[in-house]
C-alpha cells in the first residue's frame, strides 16, 4: 500500500514530469544513448556501493593478518622460554640453521617436514662432496643426522634423504 502511494507521488512530481517531457522530445538515437548512460551509471553506483566496502574490508583484514603473523612470529621465536620448542646450545630453531648452512654449501632443500623435534630433509641431485661437508658442519653445530638415505643420480651427484635432530 505504501509502495503504491510512493510510486504515485513520484510519478506526479514536477521533476518526473519535466524529465518525461525532456526525454520525450529526444530522438530515438538520443533516447537510446540516455538509456545506456543511465544503465552504466546504475552499474557504476552498484559497484561503488558493493565493491568499495569489500575492498576496505579486505584492507582491514590484511592489516589484521599482518599483526597476527607478527604476534605469531614473536611467540614462535620465544616459545623455548616457556617450555615450547627447545632451543639448542648454539641458539636458534633447527630449520633456519639447517637452511642457512645448506645455502652456505650451495645446496637447496627440495623438501622438508617438521616431525616433532626432528626435521626430515630432501636434497635432490646435489654434489656428494658438498652434501657430506654440509652434514659435517651440522654435526659441529650439535645437529645429528639419522635415517640417512643416499641414492646416486650421476657421477658425483646424489639424492639425499635424512632426519636431522638437535643433540
Amino acid at each position: 500500500m505504501k509502495l503504491d502511494t510512493l510510486k504515485q507521488e513520484a510519478i506526479n512530481s514536477a521533476a518526473w514530469q519535466a524529465w518525461q517531457g525532456w526525454y520525450g522530445q529526444l530522438s530515438s538515437r538520443d533516447q537510446r544513448i540516455v538509456r545506456w548512460l543511465a544503465a552504466a551509471t546504475a552499474v557504476a553506483l552498484l559497484l561503488l556501493v558493493l565493491v568499495v566496502p569489500l575492498m576496505q574490508k579486505n584492507d582491514a583484514l590484511q592489516q589484521q593478518y599482518q599483526r597476527s603473523m607478527a604476534s605469531y612470529q614473536l611467540l614462535a621465536d620465544n616459545a623455548y622460554r616457556f617450555g615450547g620448542a627447545s632451543q639448542s646450545s648454539s641458539g636458534g630453531p633447527i630449520l633456519p640453521r639447517i637452511t642457512q648452512q645448506a645455502q652456505r654449501f650451495g645446496l637447496s632443500l627440495s623438501r622438508y617436514e617438521q616431525d616433532g623435534g626432528d626435521l626430515r630433509v630432501w636434497l635432490d641431485n646435489v654434489a656428494f662432496d658438498d652434501a657430506i661437508s654440509w652434514m659435517e658442519q651440522l654435526k659441529q653445530q650439535n645437529i645429528r643426522a639419522s635415517l640417512v638415505t643416499v641414492d646416486r643420480t650421476a657421477v658425483g651427484r646424489i639424492n639425499l634423504r635424512a632426519t636431522l635432530t638437535q643433540s
